[in-house]
């Protein structure tokens, strides 16, 4: 009888043992299991919404990832390692459909006053962890932003509609009016060019973290600007070959001078 009794009891911690290690399994799983679900979301179509999906399921994904590193890092079952391969293929996937919707995005970026949202600015800080994809996004951001500024620098010449500020449109006289008077006209164009480096500077820092390298900020910015290098020294070219006074040309170097201290 005694001995009935053991084996009931050592067959009842048995099935305890089974039934907690089936429960730890089950939570395991749950916590870190990627289900086709969520695989799904990596093959949609980028969009807004799509995008910020991606980032809650990145951040799960990452979280998982940190705690093998921490915690386990040398996974030795089949599960663990499964799950660490699956995971790390699951991050890159993220990453890339991340990458795919800001590339879009900032492509078009192509209005003189830009327009940010909060997912896209989540996004953005994501991919600071990707530096080669984050690099990718600013060069394309600064392409597009090239072009706009550029436009909007001419309009400001033979036009007048400026608002290469970021201010809302003011009509304003062409800058070319101002032709006839050398100072004034260099002094227009050089605070044009000052006003506008100052709003993409704001631009640039509403559109990223405070995480992101003075230096990346820098090449950003000068590709952006580059786009005013031409039109630029064409018309103070044109300005100074036709000018013979020795005073005003002093006046508009002083100008020069001055601008190229503040401007970046």
């Amino acid at each position: 009888m005694e001995k009935i009794v053991m084996e009931t009891n050592l067959n009842q911690s048995r099935r305890l043992s089974i039934n907690l290690a089936q429960i730890a399994a089950s939570a395991f799983i749950k916590s870190f299991y990627i289900s086709p679900e969520d695989w799904g979301f990596l093959n949609e179509p980028p969009s807004q919404a799509v995008s910020d999906r991606v980032l809650q399921l990145l951040q799960r994904a990452r979280t998982t990832q940190r705690l093998f590193e921490t915690s386990i890092r040398y996974p030795t079952t089949i599960l663990a390692k499964d799950i660490v391969k699956v995971t790390a293929c699951f991050v890159d996937k993220a990453y890339e459909q991340i990458y795919n919707w800001v590339k879009r995005e900032v492509s078009a970026q192509c209005f003189e006053a830009i327009e940010i949202s909060v997912v896209l600015r989540k996004c953005l800080e994501v991919l600071q962890d990707r530096p080669i994809l984050f690099k990718y996004v600013l060069d394309e951001y600064a392409n597009a932003r090239r072009k706009v500024i550029a436009e909007a620098f001419i309009n400001a010449l033979t036009v007048g509609w400026n608002s290469g500020s970021g201010f809302e449109p003011v009509a304003t006289k062409p800058m070319e009016l101002q032709s006839h008077d050398p100072l004034r006209y260099a002094g227009d164009m050089l605070a044009w060019l000052h006003q506008a480096s100052a709003s993409e500077r704001e631009y640039f820092k509403s559109l990223t973290s405070d995480k992101v390298e003075i230096e990346l900020m820098h090449d950003c910015l000068n590709n952006i600007t580059n786009g005013l290098a031409y039109p630029l020294q064409l018309h103070l070219e044109q300005l100074l070959v036709t000018e013979h006074s020795a005073v005003l040309l002093y006046k508009i170097n002083n100008i020069l001078q001055f601008y190229s201290s503040v401007i970046m």
